[in-house]
């Protein structure tokens, strides 16, 4: 609602009951708000000391929607009011109906002179002196009023005070039966004899007090006279119609709203404000109805004003201007209804009927101004009174002329009989309306229960509405039923320009917003009302709806009938989700299941990776899936991360376009899978737009909501899975607990690959080394060797090693076998030749047989020379060792020989001639010298 103020159009929240009932205060309201060009928003909360599903309503009313407030709560007492202010209200300014407080603004009806009134009718016209009083609630202060004007009259007119006539109780029918019990039963209280009359403190104790009064056969008014204050509904209905005082709502209503707008636009306000309250004169104090009453006619009425001879015509000529001025007074608001001059022309009428029996003309302006009366709202039954004064207007003026006074008495009786016909008439016809909206009503409810699905509703829902002529609707669900006041989402709406076009999962915004930004049109006031949307125990969301004329408790009904569709939906709903869960559920398990396999079954991380991340995004129907590593050169020394996060892989075209950008993010920065790295603890954006830690990527535009996942692998944070989303809240608990399982084995997977990675590359060094070292072992063994060759051939054979050099190359630099095959001459030699090697990797030798005539060699022959080449291999390896090991244990033997015959001294100088002789001896060398160092040349 912060667009209205930002236009300077403030808005007022009105809290009541229900509109069920007692909707005067919210019509005076409207009113108030429509002239003031103000927006109205009425909240129907139910009374905040009594709990139930609507007490919601008392959350949602706040500084996010409204400017201030108008309360009709009837608080028991200033505590009360206190304590709900600051718990729902404040800092709002509010006005309160029917109770004033200092320094708070407030309206009250003037409920003293309104029952002072009564207890002045009952004595003075119907001379009553025994007189009860049913009371309401005490310390209310409304109640406590009306027992004050109780007492005050019985001592203005010098009546006793009875302490037996008077009941405590409460503003309840169950008051009502009790309190009439106890008079009765309790204090023994005979009516007539100790008591005359009842003052009830408010209808509904009247209405119990009748009941209880019928069943024991005491008639009202006849008995005992009754009357009651507030003027309820059900007061007109009963057997003996209430006399009652008229509680002003209207009027408060609109006081209270003009009260709170004169605040804001900062103008000098009165802060307590009494209104008058009226008395209404019906049966039960013993009075008849007015119209009633005004038929009667009195002495004064039938003496002729006219001499006999005077035509009746010219006597009401002469009597013409009273006529008229009667009718004008007993109508009010003729002109505003039928135009000037209709008083004159109900007269005209009826004096060319009287003088002409045969015509109708009367009887058609009547009916045609009953049905004007019935279109401006006034009520029909106010001709029964017309038509008395009429009558008593001109009985006088007929003097003698019998047959016109009875052509007269037959119009009026005819006029009665039309009036009341008409009242019938518009009674069936509003029953008729009502069962119709009552019908239309059901058919929404019908129509909406037709559909479990929540869009289809809605559509239903819409076409229903704008069909019942509302100008506006906006349903809204909460986000989180379980938090109703936080986030909330507008999943329709339609207004005067017609349906809003929304995102297929609504719009998301705070809860007390009541509305996104921008929904309501902003160049006209609004009149607005909220109704609470809840299934038995629990709250659902809420409903507003534009005030539509007419409609008063179809506000409520609609909010019952949509809360029931909607729970059908929503569970229909959660069905179809916990199914479609399931089936994720199944996929996330066969998915990780194939994350495993390619995992175990790949140790490559240039192949590994790129899959993984691909695989997740097919399978879950993801958006986008990146993998992010740290830089290992703090990885690998085992600390909990490096500086830079490195994108490895990415799905789509912007994976790729990020990692031919050499994307990357620092750990522990302004983004998620930073964060996630340096906290090792997955973090999710249900809405990427509230996000406070998040990168904004310019190549995932698209994005609404994103999961990160930290890889750790015993214990270390190696890198993070970024998985993202077009859908907000596209990620559950349940997600990140099977994604992060998943996310737990690549990370094992990946360190194992490096790790493997690590021990292939250290062990293609040493056997680098091994090759070296085998490759020096046997250059120095072949360098000792007295012949570094053998050949066996014929004995006019070449020899082998001069006449195949190339392919004894050949077979040395390819490690594998060489063969020629010659032809049938003898210049076309065979020559087959297989290296000698170590380990399949160094070369030792070859060996190599030579056929001068030209032979083909098989592969059975070329398969024997390779054994034997590798069995040659073998043996001549276990000979060199072999050797290498006898020549190292004749040092060894040697060196201990050596070493025997110094321990045999303890002289250094025999020791030192030893060495030297015997090292020579062992070495076979000519001369062996040993220096010893003086302290000089250490020190130097």
């Amino acid at each position: 609602m912060t667009e209205q103020r930002q236009n300077h159009c403030p808005t007022i929240g009105l809290i009541v009951p229900t509109l069920d009932e007692r909707v005067d205060w919210w019509i005076g309201a409207s009113e108030a708000a429509r002239v003031r060009g103000a927006n109205l928003i009425t909240f129907p909360a139910g009374l905040i000391w009594t709990p139930s599903m609507r007490s919601i309503l008392h959350d949602l009313a706040g500084a996010q929607n409204v400017d201030g407030l108008v309360l009709a709560q009837w608080w028991p007492g200033f505590d009360d009011f206190n304590a709900a202010y600051d718990r729902f209200y404040r800092p709002l300014p509010v006005a309160n109906i029917q109770r004033l407080y200092e320094n708070q603004f407030g309206v009250i009806a003037d409920n003293y002179h309104g029952t002072y009134a009564l207890m002045r009718h009952l004595i003075e016209e119907h001379h009553y002196r025994r007189i009860a009083f049913l009371k309401g609630p005490e310390g209310n202060p409304s109640a406590d009023s009306r027992y004050q004007a109780y007492c005050d009259g019985l001592e203005t007119y010098g009546l006793p005070f009875d302490p037996n006539l008077v009941v405590p109780g409460r503003f309840a029918m169950e008051s009502g039966v009790t309190a009439i019990r106890v008079l009765l039963d309790g204090r023994h209280c005979r009516p007539v004899v100790d008591f005359d009359a009842i003052v009830a403190a408010g209808d509904q104790i009247a209405l119990g007090a009748f009941e209880v009064l019928q069943r024991r056969g005491i008639r009202v008014p006849e008995d005992v006279a009754l009357v009651g204050f507030d003027d309820i509904d059900e007061a007109a209905l009963m057997f003996s119609p209430l006399t009652t005082v008229r509680m002003p709502n209207y009027e408060m209503g609109k006081r209270a709203t003009e009260m709170l707008l004169d605040r804001l636009a900062g103008q000098p306000v009165e802060p307590h404000v009494t209104v008058p309250a009226h008395m209404i004169i019906r049966e039960s104090c013993g009075c008849v109805s007015p119209a009633t009453r005004s038929v009667a006619t009195t002495d004064e009425d039938v003496s002729p004003l006219a001499p006999a001879s005077m035509p009746f015509e010219t006597a009401v000529t002469a009597h013409r201007e009273q006529i008229v001025m009667a009718l004008h007074s007993a109508m009010e608001s003729g002109e505003d209804t039928f135009g000037a001059g209709w008083a004159d022309a109900l007269l005209d009428a009826l004096l060319a009927d009287a003088r002409d029996g045969g015509s109708t003309t009367f009887l058609g302006v009547l009916r045609d101004m009953t049905q004007r009366m019935h279109a401006a709202g006034i009520s029909v039954s106010r001709w029964h009174t017309l038509l008395s004064v009429l009558r008593r207007e001109l009985l006088p003026l007929l003097g003698t002329d019998v047959a016109r006074l009875h052509r007269a008495e037959d119009l009026w009786q005819q006029g009665r009989i039309l009036v009341a016909e008409t009242a019938v008439r518009i009674h069936t016809r509003e029953q008729h309306v009502l069962g119709q909206a009552l019908g239309r009503l059901h058919d929404v409810g019908a129509a909406l229960l037709g559909t479990f699905d929540l869009n289809e509703q809605m559509d239903v829902l819409a076409e229903q509405l704008e069909a019942l002529g509302f100008p506006s609707c906006y349903i809204v669900l909460y986000a989180d039923p379980a938090m109703p006041m936080e986030r909330a989402r507008l999943i329709m709406a339609y207004n005067e320009n017609g349906r809003v076009d929304l995102p297929s999962v609504g719009v998301t915004f705070p809860t007390r917003q009541l509305l996104p930004e921008g929904m309501l049109p902003s160049d006209r006031p609004q009149n607005l009302i909220v109704e609470p949307l809840y299934f038995q125990e629990i709250h659902l969301g809420y409903v507003l709806f534009g005030r539509a004329a007419g409609k008063v408790g179809d506000y409520a009904v609609l909010g019952r009938q949509i809360s029931t569709a909607l729970q059908g939906a929503l569970v229909t709903q959660a069905q179809q989700e916990a199914e479609r869960a399931i089936r994720r559920q199944a996929v996330q398990r066969e998915t990780a299941a194939e994350v495993s396999q390619v995992a175990s079954s790949i140790l490559a991380l240039d192949e590994l990776i790129p899959q993984v991340v691909n695989l997740i995004r097919e399978r879950f129907g993801l958006y986008y899936v990146g993998l992010f590593l740290v830089d290992e050169a703090r990885t690998l020394s085992g600390e909990a991360g490096g500086q830079w996060a490195v994108l490895q892989a990415g799905t789509g075209e912007a994976g790729r376009a990020m990692l031919d950008a050499g994307h990357k993010l620092e750990v522990g920065g302004g983004s998620m899978i930073g964060w996630c790295i340096a906290n090792k603890r997955a973090r999710i954006a249900l809405d990427v737009g509230g996000e406070a830690v998040r990168f904004d990527n310019p190549y995932l535009s698209e994005t609404r909501s994103e999961l990160a996942l930290p890889l750790v692998s015993r214990g270390v944070a190696i890198g993070a899975l970024t998985i993202q989303s077009e859908q907000e809240a596209a990620f559950t608990e349940a997600d990140i607990t099977v994604l992060q399982t998943m996310a737990d084995q690549l990370a094992n997977a990946i360190q194992n690959a490096r790790l493997l990675e690590r021990s292939q590359a250290t062990l293609r060094e040493m056997e680098a080394v091994q090759r070296r070292y085998t490759q020096r072992a046997w250059a120095d063994y072949v360098q000792n060797l007295e012949v570094p060759h053998y050949e066996v051939g014929r004995t006019d054979d070449a020899p082998l090693g001069d006449t195949v050099l190339p392919e004894i190359q050949q077979a040395m630099a390819e490690k594998g076998v060489a063969v020629l095959t010659g032809g049938d001459t003898a210049a076309q030699r065979s020559v087959l030749v297989a290296p000698i090697t170590q380990r399949g990797e160094v070369v030792i030798g070859a060996l190599g047989i030579h056929d001068e005539a030209g032979r083909q060699w098989t592969e059975d022959e070329i398969a024997l020379v390779e054994a034997v080449a590798e069995r040659m291999s073998l043996a001549a390896e276990n000979l060199r060792l072999l050797d290498e090991t006898q020549r190292r244990a004749a040092r060894e033997q040697m060196v201990g020989d050596v070493t025997g015959r110094l321990r045999e001294s303890l002289d250094i100088n025999t020791i030192l001639q030893t060495a030297v002789r015997e090292l020579g001896q062992a070495m076979e060398v000519d001369r062996v010298s040993v220096y010893l160092a003086s302290e000089e040349e250490e020190a130097g």
